[in-house]
C-alpha cells in the first residue's frame, strides 16, 4: 500500500513531549554492536533481541532504520518497542523485521500485557505453525494482552494466522493502525484469533491474504471473540468459507464502521462466513442485515496499487456511527471527525485536496506527503469526488499546461476553477489548519509563462485563470497571462483571470504582469459577473486596445464586483481606464489605494465609468495618476458615481486640451462627492481638481479644494455646460476657485476659503490637526453616509469642543 501521513497538531505536541520527557532507554542500530551498553546511538546493539534482554519495566528501545535478520520475543517484558518516527509510513517501511524464514518473527507468549507495545515496524519473512508474523499466546492464569501499533504485517507464512495469530487465552490483543497484508495460511491468511481471546482492530487494513482452507482476511475460532471498528478488510481469498471473515462456531463478532469489500471465498461467505453479534454502519458487499449497513462500491483510490484510500465520492463519506469511535486519528494519523461524522473504513476522507510540486508519495491529493504534484490534478479531481470543497496548494510555481490530460504549450490552457471549490495557496506543505499558513511568506504562484522563458509575451498562456460560480481563489500570485488573440474574446481579454457570468470570490492574491495587448482587462475581465475581491493587489498590468478597449487591470461589463482593500499601481493602458474600465456596471470599492496608474492615450488614469455606471467609492485614495485626456484620478461618462471618504493627490491630465486632475465627468454624470480632499491635482486645461462638463450636475459636501491648479482656468473646479452644487466645503480662492463656461453654473453654499493646514502636504499627510480650525466641525452632519473616515475612525467627533459634534470638512475627522 502507498501509505501516507497528516499528522495533527495534538500528535505533534505529544510527540515532541514524548521525545523530551519519555527519551528512549535503549538503542538498536544496524551498525551497532550488542557488546556494547546499547544507551546511545553511539553505543547502540546490533540487534533488537539484545536491546528486549537489556530492558525492563517500562524502558522504551528505539530502533534505526534498517533490515533486522532475526527473530525476536519479547520474554513478558512491559516495554516499547519502536521505530524512530512510528507515524511516519515511510519509517515504518524501511525499519524491517525479517525472519527469513526462520519461524515466527514477533513472540508474545509470557503474559505481555497492554503495556507491551510493539510500534513502527515491518514484520516480514515469518513462517512458523502459528503465527508466521507474529505470534500472541497466554494462559487462563497468565493471559497476554499486548499491543501493536502502525505497523506493516507482510509476507509471512503459517499453518495458523498468516500475518497473527492470538491464542492469548482470556487475554486481548489489540491491533490499531496496521496494514495486514500478502500472507498465506491454511487458516486466517490476515490473523487468526484462537480459543477463548479476544482481538480489538481498529483502523487497520487487511487485504490480499489468502487461506488454503477458511478466513482469507481473518479467522475467529471458537470461544473466542473479535472487535473490528473502522477497518478495511479487501481483496482477501480463502478456498472454502469466509473470504474476508470467518467466524467459526460460536462466540463474539462485533464489527461497525468497516469496509468489508470484493473478498471471495470458494464455498461460500465470500465478505462474511458464520454468526456475528452485531455488524452497522459497515460496507458490506453484497449487503449484511444491520443499522445503516450499506452495499455501494467504496470508491478506492486506486487497487491495482493497493491504495485503499476512499475517493471523496465515496458513499462511505460520513456514513459512519461517530460514537463507536474514540480514536483522534485514521490509518494516517489524519484528523478523524474532520466533518462532524466518521468515515466508514481506514481512512478518513481529507477535508481537502494537498498540492505540492515538490510532493514525492503516492500524488493522490489526500496528504501533504501523497500531495498532488500540479494544481490542475486536483482541479481535475473535484469533478469526481463532490465531498471535498477545498485545495490546499503549497508554495512554488504552478504552470496550467501541466498535468495529465492538459496540453504542454498549449496557450489555451487555463487554471479552471471549478463551481463552489474553494483553492488556497500559502501554505509550506505541513500545516494541519488552514489558519497556520502564510501567504506572503510561501509564495504560491500561477504562471501563465508556459514557455519558462520569464517574459510575458505571445507564447503564454491566454489566461492564467479562468473563474467559476462560487469559487474562491486565496493566497495566490498571478503573473504572466498574455491575452492577444486575434478573434476569440476570451483569448483576447483577461490575462490573469477571466470570469464569464460567474461570481468568484477572489482574496489574498497578487495580480502582477499580465496583459491584454488586443483587448480589455489586462489583469481581470469581469462580464456579466458579480466577484468579490479582497485584500488583492494589482500591479503593473496592461491592456493595449483602442477606443473601446482599456482597465489595464480590470475590465467590467454588466458586472457589479465588490472590491475592498485593494492596490492598484502602475497598470496602464492605452484608452480609457489606466486600471478600472467599467461599462454598464454598478462596481463598489471600499478602502483602495490607487497609485501611479496611467491611460495613455484616453481618460481616467485610474478609473473610468461609462455608460450606465452607478459606481460607489468609499474611503480610497487616489494618488499620482495620470491621463493624457480626461480625468487623471477618475473619468465618469454616463454615470452617477457616489464618492465619499476619498482622497485625490497628485493626479494629472498631461494633454493641453483635456481638464478634470482628479475627476472629469461628462454627459450628465450626476455625481455625488461627500467628505473628500483633494490637493495637488493638475491639467494643462481646465478644472484642476474637477471639471465638470455635457449637463453634468455632481453635488460636493464637505470637500476640502487645496493647492490645485489648471493653467487656462479653474483651478478647483471647472463647470462647462454643467451645474455644480457645492456645499460646506473648503475651496482655494472661494467663488474665484471655481470657473464657470459654456453656460456652466455653481450654487455655493456655506462656502470657506481657509488654508486647512495639512499636517505635512509636502509628504503626502493631509490629516488634519489642531491647527485646522477652519475646517473642524465645519462640515453639514445631513449629508455623512458613512460613520468613520479614511482612517476608519470616527466621524462627527466634536474637534473644537464647543456646541455639539460636527463633521469635519475633507476626508480625514480630527479626533481631537
Amino acid at each position: 500500500m502507498n501509505a501516507k501521513k497528516l499528522i495533527t497538531a495534538v500528535f505533534i505536541v505529544t510527540l515532541l513531549l514524548a521525545n523530551f520527557s519519555l527519551a528512549a532507554d535503549y538503542y538498536v542500530d544496524p551498525d551497532g554492536n550488542d557488546l556494547d551498553a546499547g544507551t546511545s546511538w553511539a553505543t547502540a546493539f546490533a540487534t533488537i533481541q539484545a536491546g528486549i534482554n537489556a530492558a525492563s519495566g517500562s524502558n522504551i528501545i528505539d530502533v534505526n532504520l534498517g533490515t533486522y535478520y532475526e527473530t525476536i520475543d519479547f520474554n513478558g517484558k512491559a516495554i516499547t518497542l519502536q521505530s524512530t518516527d512510528p507515524n511516519n509510513w515511510d519509517v515504518v517501511a524501511d525499519t524491517i523485521i525479517d525472519g527469513n524464514g526462520a519461524g515466527t518473527v514477533v513472540t508474545l507468549n509470557s503474559g505481555e500485557d497492554a503495556n507491551s507495545i510493539l510500534s513502527g515496524f515491518t514484520i516480514t519473512g515469518g513462517n512458523a505453525t502459528n503465527g508466521g508474523g507474529i505470534y500472541c499466546s497466554g494462559t487462563q492464569g497468565n493471559p497476554t494482552s499486548p499491543t501493536i501499533n502502525k505497523c506493516i504485517i507482510a509476507d509471512n507464512t503459517a499453518n495458523s494466522g498468516g500475518g497473527i495469530c492470538s491464542n492469548v487465552t482470556y487475554g486481548m490483543l489489540s491491533v490499531n493502525n496496521c496494514i495486514v497484508q500478502n500472507n498465506n495460511a491454511s487458516n486466517g491468511g490476515g490473523i487468526y484469533q484462537g480459543y477463548y481471546g479476544g482481538i480489538d482492530l481498529k483502523n487497520s487494513i487487511i487485504h490480499n491474504n489468502q487461506a488454503s482452507t477458511g478466513g482469507g482476511g481473518i479467522y475467529r475460532q471458537n470461544y473466542s471473540g473479535i472487535t473490528v471498528t473502522n477497518c478495511t478488510i479487501t481483496e482477501n481469498a480463502a478456498s472454502t468459507n469466509g473470504g474476508g471473515i470467518n467466524l467459526f462456531g460460536t462466540g463474539g463478532a462485533t464489527i461497525k464502521n468497516s469496509i468489508i469489500w470484493n473478498n471471495t471465498a470458494g464455498t461460500s461467505g465470500d465478505e462474511i462466513y458464520g454468526t456475528t453479534t452485531s455488524v452497522t454502519y459497515s460496507d458490506i458487499k453484497g449487503g449484511y442485515s444491520g443499522a445503516s449497513n450499506i452495499d455501494s462500491d467504496p470508491c478506492f483510490v486506486n487497487t491495482a496499487t493497493d491504495d485503499y484510500h476512499i475517493k471523496g465520492n465515496s458513499p462511505c463519506y460520513n456514513a459512519g456511527a461517530s460514537g463507536s469511535y474514540t480514536g483522534q486519528t485514521d490509518i494516517d494519523n489524519q484528523t478523524r471527525l474532520i466533518n462532524g461524522t466518521v468515515d466508514i473504513g481506514a481512512d478518513e476522507i481529507p477535508d481537502a485536496w494537498y498540492v505540492d510540486a515538490d510532493a514525492d508519495g503516492a500524488n493522490n491529493g489526500s496528504s501533504w506527503r501523497d500531495a498532488f504534484a500540479t494544481l490542475q490534478q486536483a482541479l481535475d479531481a473535484t469533478a469526481t469526488n463532490g465531498n471535498i470543497d477545498e485545495i490546499w496548494v503549497a508554495n512554488g510555481t504552478y504552470y496550467p499546461d501541466e498535468g495529465t490530460g492538459h496540453t504542454n504549450d498549449d496557450r489555451t490552457e487555463a487554471f479552471e476553477l471549478a463551481a463552489n471549490i474553494a483553492v488556497y495557496g500559502g501554505f509550506s506543505g505541513n500545516e494541519i489548519s488552514r489558519s497556520s499558513r502564510d501567504p506572503a511568506t510561501n509564495l504560491t504562484i500561477l504562471s501563465g509563462d508556459i514557455d519558462k522563458n520569464a517574459t510575458p509575451d505571445s507564447n503564454n498562456s491566454y489566461n492564467v485563470v479562468v473563474g467559476a460560480a462560487g469559487a474562491t481563489l486565496d493566497g495566490f500570485t498571478i503573473t504572466n497571462g498574455y491575452a492577444n488573440h486575434g478573434s476569440t474574446l476570451q483569448y483576447q481579454c483577461g490575462g490573469g483571470m477571466y470570469n464569464n457570468s460567474v461570481s468568484p470570490t477572489v482574496t489574498n492574491c497578487i495580480f502582477d504582469d499580465n496583459h491584454a495587448p488586443a483587448g480589455r482587462g489586462g489583469a481581470m475581465y469581469n462580464n456579466n459577473s458579480d466577484p468579490v475581491i479582497t485584500d488583492c493587489a494589482f500591479t503593473d498590468n496592461s491592456c493595449y486596445g483602442g477606443n473601446n478597449y482599456g482597465g489595464g487591470a480590470m475590465w467590467n461589463i454588466y458586472s457589479n464586483p465588490t472590491i475592498t482593500d485593494c492596490l492598484f499601481s502602475g497598470n496602464s493602458a492605452n484608452s480609457h481606464g489606466g486600471a478600472i474600465h467599467s461599462r454598464y456596471s454598478n462596481p463598489t470599492m471600499i478602502r483602495c489605494i490607487f497609485s501611479d496608474n496611467t491611460a495613455i492615450w484616453g481618460s481616467g488614469g485610474a478609473v473610468t465609468n461609462r455608460f450606465d455606471c452607478l459606481p460607489t467609492i468609499i474611503s480610497c485614495s487616489f494618488i499620482d495618476n495620470t491621463a493624457n485626456h480626461w480625468g487623471g484620478g477618475m473619468y465618469n461618462n454616463d454615470s452617477d458615481s457616489t464618492i465619499v471618504n476619498c482622497l485625490f493627490i497628485g493626479n494629472s491630465c498631461s494633454r493641453d486640451t483635456n481638464g478634470g486632475g482628479g475627476i472629469f465627468n461628462s454627459s450628465d454624470s450626476d455625481i455625488t462627492v461627500t467628505n473628500c480632499t483633494f490637493s495637488g491635482n493638475s491639467t494643462l486645461y481646465y478644472g484642476g481638481a474637477m471639471c465638470n462638463a455635457s449637463s453634468s450636475d455632481p453635488i460636493i459636501t464637505n470637500c476640502i479644494f487645496w493647492d490645485n491648479t489648471a493653467d487656462v482656468d479653474g483651478n478647483e473646479v471647472c463647470n462647462n455646460n454643467a451645474s455644480a452644487t457645492i456645499a460646506y466645503s473648503d475651496i482655494e480662492g472661494g467663488s474665484d476657485g471655481v470657473h464657470n463656461m459654456g453656460g456652466g453654473t455653481s450654487t455655493l453654499t456655506n462656502i470657506i476659503s481657509s488654508n486647512p493646514n495639512f499636517v505635512d502636504a509636502g509628504n503626502d499627510n493631509y490629516h488634519i490637526d489642531s491647527d485646522s480650525t477652519a475646517v473642524i466641525d465645519a462640515g453639514d452632519n445631513s449629508a455623512i453616509s458613512e460613520t468613520t473616515d479614511l482612517d476608519g475612525n470616527d466621524r462627527t467627533v466634536n474637534g473644537d469642543s464647543s456646541g455639539g459634534a460636527e463633521v469635519d470638512m475633507g476626508c480625514y475627522e480630527y479626533q481631537g
